[in-house]
């Protein structure tokens, strides 16, 4: 009877470990997922303010793209001019960063992030 209450015991545990496996896997996953996107947004954002903040516009897309290959090496950026012209400081540009997982867009117009 002794040796049958232990084999449950060991059986109840094994099969408790191999429920919990997959389990604890989803969830690591899932935070790792969730603070490379969080890493994401923030390079996007301090992205976009070095380019809506600059004095000179070639030169903040410079800035920014060495921002970039210092922080997100895997990850490229794409600014499309919407109304006006990028150099002046009133014109409206859409900021994209892609990388392999996806893209990312922030609007940037007049100095202010919308």
């Amino acid at each position: 009877m002794r040796a049958e209450e232990g084999s449950a015991l060991v059986e109840f545990i094994s099969l408790m470990i191999l429920l919990l496996i997959p389990i604890v896997s989803y969830f690591t996953s899932l935070t790792v997922e969730t603070n490379n996107q969080m890493s994401q947004e923030r390079v996007l954002r301090e992205v976009s303010e070095i380019i809506r903040t600059g004095s000179d516009f070639h030169e903040s897309i410079s800035l920014a793209k060495r921002y970039l290959s210092l922080h997100d090496s895997t990850s490229t950026i794409s600014i499309i001019c919407l109304s006006g012209d990028c150099p002046h400081r009133e014109s409206v540009m859409e900021i994209e960063l892609r990388n392999s997982k996806g893209a990312m867009k922030r609007m940037v117009r007049g100095g202010k992030s919308q």
